[in-house]
């Protein structure tokens, strides 16, 4: 009756945790580390998948089901990009087993993550608490109305002939031209809407046989389905990930070929990212798509004019009954990832925890540092570990590009996190203002993030000498000029390309400037003279930022974007 584990490793046990950048795989990152990661292999970097559980009814003792996978060039490609090479960097600096659990959930706010007793504090929070302690059903209704469903015994309606949009010889003469990318606001669309997208391709017989293809049509907002000859080559149900399909031999042929996207969107700023590559590649081949599309809005049947006379027929109406209903929690709901996800996990021995989230807050929680720093305090109770290692990785850059300083959005939770790491002890910032996209919120070059955080595990947990991102300590107001001065200083600040951006200082209004800036050996020198009254300096304070990062210490890490009163 005896079992057999085989492969069993000692090593680092490391906890990632927070919402969907934490789980973006590497497959989305084979235009960016295709060549390393498709040629490395390591049975001593594991990764656990925790499957996505909510709770409310107390901590769940352990997982329904889950298995570790070693990495290799084919299990590797479902697995999370940032874990991943941090995981390689602390083993090719210790060569120490590396053990990631994976326990994230993406779109989730930081309040699902966090134990009842840290949100009891918020009355804003009481209400919501005692509905999911105790949850009351929905008060029963003698019946609802919907339509949809024929009664029993009518026959339903046969269907308008579909137009097959994706056939070779489809007609589509009078479709109008359009170039890749744009947005539907360029093609006069102002609501929600569905487009297809056609472009025609004429190979020679070498490019048809092509075994190595790769269709590539950047990032779509809201989702899509592709079709090459009429062949689904690939479909994406949301916004964020790259539209790269790869597809077989025998698809394509000599001579004429048809690309056809099914593209669906929710109002004028659906449409295709800038800054991102639309081409077919077959083999060493690459043919380029941003020109040659043509485009048809689809006509719904619940769109079309009535011919003149004539009145749209009322929908029948089904009665259906219906029963009491259980509360039923959303994504945003306090702690039921914390009961059911790492609760759980709290029954291993861990060397740390990494924390990569904040976007489902941005806005919304000004007090997200207190609340990280609370969260992560109750973890450590969980796992007996007051000192356990805590990794924050700030948000990178992200959202539409801005001259001034914003009040609210990303800068403000970068900030909290920047904080949370000064509020609990053995803890460090990945700083990560260099990194990202304004038109994706998932970036794919992860890579420095989770080597950057992994440097913090080397201070934190391995008692390393290493030099993180500078972060101001003060800011001193003299003789018309703001001298600030940095921790993580290394061998010094240096400035990447001509000068210094991203500073602004307020006045005694509140009102802020952009300020030019220079380094005077150590520190940084504000000109303010213009000023009056400067009470307050931010850097780097709003939420896409990467074209003003300018300022780094000698070992490449970039200064944290910050706030901070004058003295």
């Amino acid at each position: 009756n005896g079992q057999v584990i085989k492969e069993v490793v000692f090593g680092d046990v490391w906890v990632f945790s927070g919402q969907s950048n934490m789980q973006t795989p590497l497959e989305r990152t084979l235009d960016v580390y295709g060549d390393d990661i498709l040629h490395y292999s390591n049975p001593l970097i594991r990764e656990f998948l925790v499957g996505e559980k909510y709770a409310y009814d107390g901590p769940q003792k352990d997982f329904a089901s889950g298995s570790w996978k070693a990495v290799t060039p084919e299990t590797c490609l479902k697995m999370s990009t940032v874990p991943y090479f941090f995981a390689r960097k602390i083993y090719d600096t210790y060569q120490v087993p590396v053990a990631i659990i994976q326990c994230a959930v993406g779109g989730t706010a930081i309040e699902s993550w966090m134990a009842p007793e840290n949100l009891a504090q918020y009355p804003e929070y009481s209400e919501i608490l005692e509905n999911l302690r105790n949850p009351k059903p929905q008060p029963a209704r003698s019946g609802n109305f919907g339509g949809g469903n024929h009664p029993a015994g009518a026959p339903a309606q046969p269907a308008s002939p579909q137009v097959d949009y994706t056939a070779l010889d489809l007609d589509d003469s009078e479709w109008e031209s359009v170039y890749m990318p744009h947005y539907f606001k360029d093609i006069n669309i102002s609501g929600s809407a569905v487009v297809y997208y056609r472009h025609y391709l004429y190979l020679t017989a070498e490019q048809a046989a092509s075994e190595n293809n790769l269709l590539k049509l950047g990032t779509f907002r809201n989702n899509d389905e592709t079709f090459i000859n009429g062949v689904k080559v690939g479909s994406t149900s949301y916004e964020y990930p790259p539209r790269n399909y790869a597809f077989a031999k025998g698809i394509l042929k000599e001579g004429k070929n048809v690309i056809c996207m099914k593209a669906s969107g929710n109002g004028p700023t659906s449409g295709f990212y800038e800054g991102e590559d639309y081409e077919l590649r077959l083999g060493d081949d690459i043919i380029a798509l941003n020109d040659g599309w043509k485009y048809f809005k689809e006509e719904r049947a619940n769109n079309r004019p009535m011919p003149q006379g004539m009145t749209a027929p009322k929908a029948k109406m089904q009665y259906v009954e219906t029963e009491a209903r259980p509360y039923r929690p959303s994504v945003r709901n306090p702690f039921g990832l914390y009961f059911g996800m790492l609760r759980p996990v709290a029954n291993a021995s861990v060397r740390g925890v990494v924390w990569y989230q904040g976007e489902s807050n941005s806005g919304s929680t000004p007090d997200y540092g207190k609340f990280l720093a609370d969260m992560m305090t109750t973890w450590r109770n969980d796992f007996r570990d007051p000192q356990l290692p805590v990794l924050i990785s700030q948000l990178h850059s992200h959202l539409d590009k801005t001259f001034l300083p914003v009040e609210d959005g990303w800068a403000n939770i970068r900030e909290g996190q920047r904080l949370a790491t000064h509020l609990l002890e053995n803890a460090a910032l990945s700083v990560g203002c260099d990194i990202g996209f304004w038109n994706n919120i998932h970036p794919i070059n992860k890579k420095p993030i989770g080597e950057r955080l992994a440097k913090g595990a080397m201070r934190t947990a391995y008692g390393e000498t290493v030099v993180l991102s500078p972060e101001c300590t003060k800011a001193e107001l003299k003789d018309g000029k703001i001298y600030l001065s940095f921790s993580e200083i290394g061998n010094g600040l240096v400035v990447k390309g001509d000068d210094i951006k991203g500073f602004a200082v307020s006045d005694e209004n509140g009102a802020y400037q952009r300020v030019r800036a220079s380094i005077l050996g150590n520190r940084v020198v504000l000109y303010v003279g213009g000023i009056n009254n400067p009470q307050k300096v931010r850097y780097l304070w709003k939420n896409y930022v990467k074209e003003d990062v300018a300022l780094y210490n000698a070992e490449d890490m970039p200064v944290a974007p910050f706030q901070m009163e004058l003295k």
